[in-house]
């Protein structure tokens, strides 16, 4: 019914219509912005006069904008390293798992922080034992002291079990070790118990008065396999028991020796930054790391690298 009247209306009724509509709407507006408004009444009524008369304009104006904006403004695109790719290899070969390897701030926390509860701490070792690091060794010996029994008694498992294990098989390997008569295979078990023996200090087995015992114990396998065949392995367990023995000179010049060998820089390259950096020869340590393919960065060596090489 109103459309028909406004059909029927001729363009000048039309705009009078328009102008009486916005005239009212205007000051209709006006009285209810008395209520909070205390500028100039007279200069608002004919702002929003002025804007309800023009609003038609102002919206054919909106819509004409949005219109070519649409029809001609595209948005550009980037399609960066797309490559096709077997959808049946992709899904039949899902990525490997990525485990972290504890011994970060959050696990150090977790076994030395006192005011951690118990359950979490047991989360944290049962992780620790199924994660097997020198770092976490040594969490799981500093949790011998804890207050609480449970934590106390798995810790103390942990290790005894960790210990058993390695005592069972260097007895395996030196009952071999004697009934072997053929010197090379002979050479290759001195090896292992060297390494066997070596696992103790590594991950803190020893105490004050066993570590002696075991480090003589480690460099006689390693000279015995010495005598008969030459090995980076054999010369890499030597640098590092004189690396634990605090003779840097020896440990750099045994390291050295393993290199010429065959052994991998990125292997022996952060114990020689090791050894540099004890004997205050910085500038070797930044030389050495270097040297590391950033291909070839473990979790271990990649925040040297970054301390050391980038960040200089």
């Amino acid at each position: 019914m109103i459309l028909s009247m406004l059909e029927n209306l001729s363009s000048q009724e039309l705009l009078i219509l328009h102008l009486i509509v916005s005239l009212l709407s205007a000051l209709l507006a006006t009285q209810l912005f008395k209520i909070r408004y205390k500028g100039s009444i007279k200069t608002l009524f004919i702002f929003l006069l002025g804007f309800t008369l023009l609003l038609p304009i102002l919206g054919c104006i909106v819509v004409l904008t949005f219109s070519i904006l649409y029809a001609f403004v595209k948005k550009k695109s980037f399609l960066t390293q797309v490559k096709h790719f077997n959808k049946k290899e992709f899904y039949n070969n899902p990525y490997p798992q990525v485990k972290r390897i504890f011994g970060e701030g959050a696990i150090v926390d977790l076994a030395s922080n006192q005011m951690n509860h118990s359950p979490n701490k047991m989360k944290g070792l049962v992780f620790m034992a199924e994660n097997p690091s020198k770092k976490n060794f040594s969490l799981i010996k500093g949790l011998l002291s804890d207050p609480d029994n449970e934590i106390r008694l798995y810790s103390f498992s942990l290790l005894n079990t960790l210990e058993t294990e390695l005592n069972d098989k260097i007895t395996k390997t030196l009952s071999r070790y004697e009934k072997e008569n053929n010197p090379e295979q002979k050479a290759i078990l001195a090896t292992e118990l060297a390494s066997l023996y070596w696992e103790f200090i590594h991950y803190g087995l020893s105490d004050a008065e066993s570590t002696k015992f075991i480090l003589s114990k480690v460099e006689t396998y390693a000279k015995l396999a010495l005598a008969v065949k030459k090995e980076f392995t054999t010369y890499t367990i030597l640098a590092k028991v004189a690396f634990s023995k605090n003779n840097y000179k020896k440990a750099e010049k045994l390291f050295k020796k393993a290199l010429t060998m065959g052994a991998s820089h990125t292997v022996v390259a952060p114990y020689l930054a090791e050894v540099a950096y004890k004997q205050g020869d910085y500038y070797e340590v930044k030389q050495q790391l270097s040297q590391i393919s950033p291909l070839e960065l473990t979790s271990m060596t990649a925040p040297l690298y970054r301390q050391w090489v980038k960040a200089s």
